[in-house]
Formats: structure tokens, C-alpha cells, sequence
């Protein structure tokens, strides 16, 4: 039987041992680099990037972790961090502008606002909770709502923050996606044709 060494982790998704034989993992969902001592389970953060991390290794004593959307960083002494490659987009499939003139970006596993003149904020993600799915189409409506296709098949009216509320399920392939001006969604499944 597997003996537990540590508890309550903010999602790990990836583990090494470092040089002097610690546990050091990754957590998507609290975005900290935690370094574990597999003797007491006590837990030391080394670096809190943000949620979304997703792998970590070692080149002697040099601890590098990568994150989904598209980072990589390397870890230093005290907790700062250095970015090597800047975030990116992973794959904006769904586009979208509300009401206010806000471009709403479907990234998969990721939502992003983008307000006129600044940068890309992160609205959402897969691993926090509260998130439609890893999204492809995107319409929004000038209340603010997103309207989603996803991978999984599903249509979703998602406020960012928010439950979503589940609109249609069983797709295929499902894609594009937008809203017609009497209210009704309409979307494309590629794979139903």
C-alpha cells in the first residue's frame, strides 16, 4: 500500500526529488512550487507563480518549472523567480468583444479579458474551479455573458467567476459558436457536420 507523505497540496501535477533528496512538485492549482521533506511531509514554498504550472526539473542544483501557458521559469534563492520565455496564448480558438468593448479570448484551457489599451488579464482557468471546460468557440453578449463551445462537447453561458450553467451536451466536435438577436445560440459541431 502507497504511504502517504503529504497532505492538503494545491493540486500537484508533477514531482522530482532535488539533489539533497526532497520532494519538490508543482501545484496547477495554487501555482506554488513547494519543496517537501518526505520524512514529515513538512512543506516549504519556494516560488509562488501562479496557478497553472505544470511540470519541474532539475540541472544540478537549478530548479526550472514550466507553465501551461506557455512559461518557463527558473527558481531562485528566497523565492524570486526568473522568467525565462514570457507567458503566451496556448490557442485562442473563440474571440469575442461585449458590450463594453472588452476582447474576450478563448484560450482552451484558459479565458482572458483584454480592455482597450491594456494587457491580457486571466478571467478564468480549467484547474480553479468555476470554469466551463477547455474552451474552442466564444460569442458574449453586451451584459458581459460568454456563451461557450468546449472540448468535451458542451455549450455553456459562463460568467467569469461563476458557475457555469450548463445549455446543451453530447457534442462531437463542437466549435464555433454565436448568438443570434433574438437570443437563441447557435454553434457548430465539426464532427456531426
Amino acid at each position: 500500500e502507497p504511504e502517504v507523505v503529504a497532505k492538503d497540496l494545491g493540486v500537484p501535477d508533477s514531482v522530482k526529488f532535488d539533489p539533497q533528496g526532497f520532494i519538490v512538485s508543482t501545484q496547477v492549482g495554487s501555482g506554488q512550487v513547494l519543496r517537501i521533506d518526505p520524512r514529515t511531509g513538512d512543506k516549504t514554498v519556494l516560488a509562488d507563480i501562479g496557478p497553472g504550472l505544470d511540470n519541474c526539473t532539475f540541472v544540478g542544483d537549478r530548479l526550472f518549472v514550466s507553465h501551461i501557458t506557455g512559461g518557463l521559469f527558473e527558481i531562485l534563492a528566497q523565492g524570486n523567480v526568473r522568467a525565462l520565455v514570457e507567458k503566451g496564448f496556448q490557442w485562442p480558438m473563440g474571440l469575442a468583444v461585449d458590450g463594453e468593448g472588452t476582447v474576450c479570448i478563448a484560450d482552451g484551457m484558459f479565458a482572458y479579458t483584454l480592455r482597450p489599451g491594456g494587457r491580457p488579464e486571466q478571467a478564468g482557468m480549467l484547474f480553479a474551479g468555476n470554469y466551463p471546460g477547455f474552451m474552442r468557440g466564444l460569442a458574449c453578449s453586451d451584459t458581459g455573458d460568454w456563451f461557450t463551445t468546449t472540448a468535451n462537447g458542451t455549450v455553456s453561458r459562463w460568467v467569469p467567476g461563476t458557475e457555469p450553467e450548463l445549455l446543451a451536451s453530447g457534442g462531437e466536435l463542437l466549435m464555433g459558436i454565436a448568438l443570434a438577436p433574438g437570443g437563441a445560440v447557435v454553434f457548430a459541431d465539426a464532427g456531426a457536420g
